[in-house]
């Protein structure tokens, strides 16, 4: 499989995401090391969709942020123009090994969330497991917008994205530093695991109504724990369609 460099429709100032980028570094060298998801298997809660997507009659759909493709074979018995786009081309170059990938043909572009490299409505689908949390409130406005301008009216996203409650904000005061933005509420941390590093944020159920007001949101469902990260953060799974005239 070709790993391409994305050239972006989009012309617009970059955001500044000088700590995004620490992120995607750090996973680069995971990747490159050999370590990275703590399964091979697709996203459970996608999976837990997968009957609602497939009922919608999807034929281009983007895996934005997609790893080494644990979910890129799933999303390719959905829809026959399947792309994963990643910053960390380490990643990308490790699609081709995964078990499940072998027998799909996706396209694989390395790209930055912040300005995708796809034409204004040419998707029918996007899906986003914990990657639009990586960044500050101008640059997840910055992400949405963009998954507004490349989905068809009627386009559908899936988000996992890591959530806020009381354990976690204990837990952030040892461990990271806090990042004063115009959130909502303003959960936004620099983190420096060896695992997780950059800056993230967590996310309330307000706050999501605020970011998707564009969006019809089809589905909501929180979730206990994201089990691959060094502190217990709960987090969201995410279904919304792009209203029509949205972006407009």
């Amino acid at each position: 499989m070709n790993v391409q460099m994305g050239a972006n429709e989009n012309k617009g100032p970059p955001p500044s995401r000088d700590l995004y980028h620490l992120s995607a570094q750090s996973w680069n060298a995971k990747f490159a090391a050999g370590n990275h998801y703590a399964t091979d298997r697709p996203f459970a809660g996608l999976v837990e969709r997968i009957a609602e997507l497939r009922r919608r009659s999807l034929t281009r759909v983007a895996d934005l942020g997609c790893g080494d493709g644990r979910n890129l074979a799933l999303l390719c018995s959905l829809a026959p123009h399947v792309v994963g786009l990643d910053y960390a081309e380490q990643a990308l170059r490790r699609v081709g090994r995964h078990p499940d990938v072998a027998g799909a043909t996706p396209n694989l572009v390395r790209g930055d969330i912040g300005r995708l490299p796809f034409r204004s409505a040419s998707l029918d689908a996007a899906v986003s497991v914990w990657t639009m949390n990586h960044g500050a409130d101008a640059d997840i406005r910055r992400y949405i917008a963009e998954m507004v301008r490349i989905l068809r009216p009627g386009g559908i996203v899936f988000a996992s994205i890591t959530g806020w409650n009381l354990l976690l904000a204990v837990a952030l005061r040892f461990v990271a530093r806090r990042v004063r933005d115009a959130s909502l509420d303003g959960h936004t941390y620099v983190l420096d695991f060896r695992s997780e590093k950059g800056v993230h944020h967590f996310f309330t159920r307000r706050e999501i109504a605020v970011y998707f007001r564009d969006w019809r949101i089809v589905r909501l469902d929180r979730r206990r724990y994201r089990t691959e990260s060094p502190i217990p953060v709960p987090f969201w799974n995410l279904l919304a369609e792009k209203r029509r005239g949205a972006g407009c």
